[in-house]
């Protein structure tokens, strides 16, 4: 019987200390607020017709939320241009790109880890902006919920782009991606040129991630490589996974600009080729993401 009542009692402390350790992991892994991941995106914009208004490329952000958090964004402005008003849903857009609805109040948002929920805001323009936003950076978003909450926070860079492609003196003969992380674009030459050099706003961000070649050779050193017309040259770019988990979440969707000189030496420069970058979205895990909020200062 004494043994009985020994068992019973180390029984009723395991069960105890388990509902502690739970009770305990649960209150150290609830985030406070959404944690926004950080973007290194290019966004497209474009005139409408013959008039001086852009429209813009639909584009998307992402977030991480409790599982319990039933709360939706519904509004989304930026500090940097406040006078432009976007529509923002996490419902994606319907038809004649209005914002789409839930259609049941239980519905389960965002796709579930564990005791988070990673969530998707689809942004657009309201209507066409008449002003230059060529090379603006958002990166300072006023987000507001459903229920009236408003928060700040930072997302990084996201940068809005004319879409310029420079037809007179390469034409783009086929483009192809692989799930290994390989890109390849392959250019024809229809002028004598002279490479100078790769840019972009975010290349910095993401170079010890990346192999990007042309004809074989590194894009750091591809000065002076000359082309005559009637040849042809491949762009590769190889991604790697990043060691750092910021890396992991960060979003990197962005065109390289390639400079080169014509045969009169003036300067010209083209998006030649796109970057997509997302780790994230193959391989996700609940300790990556926990890792992940713990390097944010999130938990």
């Amino acid at each position: 019987m004494e043994k009985n009542k020994l068992i019973l009692k180390g029984g009723l402390m395991l069960i105890a200390l388990s509902f502690i350790f739970c009770m305990g992991a649960a209150f150290y892994l609830k985030l406070d607020i959404p944690v926004f991941f950080e973007n290194n995106t290019e966004i497209y914009i474009y005139k409408n017709g013959n008039t001086e208004a852009y429209n813009i490329e639909d584009f998307r952000i992402q977030y991480l939320t409790n599982n319990w958090d039933n709360r939706k964004v519904v509004d989304i402005t930026f500090k940097e241009i406040p006078d432009v008003r976007f529509i923002a849903s996490e419902d994606g857009f319907g038809g004649w790109s209005f914002p789409m609805f839930g259609t049941s109040g239980n519905q389960v948002l965002g796709e579930t880890y564990g005791r988070y929920s990673l969530r998707t805001i689809y942004i657009k323009f309201e209507q066409s902006v008449d002003k230059d936003l060529d090379g603006i950076q958002l990166e300072n978003a006023v987000i507001t919920f459903n229920n009236g909450d408003v928060m700040n926070t930072n997302i990084g860079k996201i940068v809005l782009s004319e879409n310029k492609f420079d037809r007179d003196y390469l034409s783009q003969e086929e483009g192809s991606s692989s799930s290994d992380g390989t890109d390849t674009s392959r250019y024809f030459v229809k002028e004598n040129i002279v490479l100078e050099k790769f840019d972009s706003p975010f290349l910095e961000n993401i170079k010890r991630n990346i192999e990007i070649t042309i004809d074989g050779k590194d894009y750091r050193d591809i000065s002076g490589m000359e082309y005559e017309h009637g040849d042809r040259f491949t762009i590769k770019s190889k991604l790697k996974s990043p060691n750092d988990i910021l890396d992991k979440f960060k979003s990197n969707q962005f065109d390289l600009c390639l400079y080169f000189k014509d045969k009169d030496g003036n300067l010209h420069k083209t998006k030649s080729h796109f970057i997509h970058f997302k780790p994230y979205e193959y391989d996700i895990k609940l300790w990556d993401i926990i890792s992940y909020l713990q390097q944010r200062g999130a938990i």
